[in-house]
């Protein structure tokens, strides 16, 4: 009974939040998730599950170089490596590494190579398709001093999301990171106090 109980300690921490951090530059807040190994697909769908303030989640967008400077450095605040962020290449399967490279959240489309306006801020070489043609379609941040085509390959230390106040929900902050937090630990007291018995 007790491993399932650390079992389940760890599934609960297995993602942590650093909290939410204001960019004045544009009045959204941002979150940093650490969940290593997660897959893009994955963290947009949890990104998405998120609200604060009653502002809606997403993976974060970045549309000029004070908002990525600000990202970068929450990021690295937090400790952490690189993390996805809500850009991918569309069409899925797209061959051309610096071709169909898109925001989640309809923002537009973005170049795959280091420009002003539309903003990007590729490392050196970026984007490439490292391990082969369509193998790298999703969006790293923090790789070195700019962004990096990824693909699922399990060393992402996690993902940023964006609140954004142009997507607003009508339901209460109940999924803030406290909340959250608070419920697990009280579920966790619930099984702690029937394994006792």
């Amino acid at each position: 009974m007790k491993k399932t109980l650390g079992g389940l300690t760890l599934c609960l921490l297995a993602a942590s939040s650093y909290g939410q951090s204001f960019y004045a530059g544009n009045g959204h807040y941002y979150e940093v998730v650490r969940q290593s190994g997660i897959s893009w697909d994955d963290a947009r769908a949890a990104a998405l599950s998120k609200y604060y303030s009653g502002f809606e989640g997403h993976l974060v967008t970045i549309s000029d170089a004070a908002e990525d400077a600000f990202v970068h450095g929450v990021v690295v605040g937090a400790g952490l490596g690189e993390v996805y962020a809500g850009g991918f290449q569309n069409p899925a399967g797209e061959t051309d590494p610096q071709a169909g490279w898109t925001w989640v959240n309809g923002e537009g489309s973005f170049p795959g190579f280091n420009s002003v306006s539309p903003y990007a801020n590729w490392n050196p070489g970026e984007p490439n398709d490292y391990y082969g043609s369509a193998s790298e379609q999703w969006l790293g941040l923090n790789f070195g001093s700019g962004w990096n085509d990824e693909g699922n390959l399990g060393n992402i230390d996690g993902y940023v999301v964006e609140y954004d106040p142009k997507t607003i929900r009508d339901t209460p902050d109940s999924g803030s990171s406290i909340g959250m937090f608070g419920g697990a630990m009280t579920l966790l007291g619930m099984i702690s106090r029937r394994l006792r018995k």
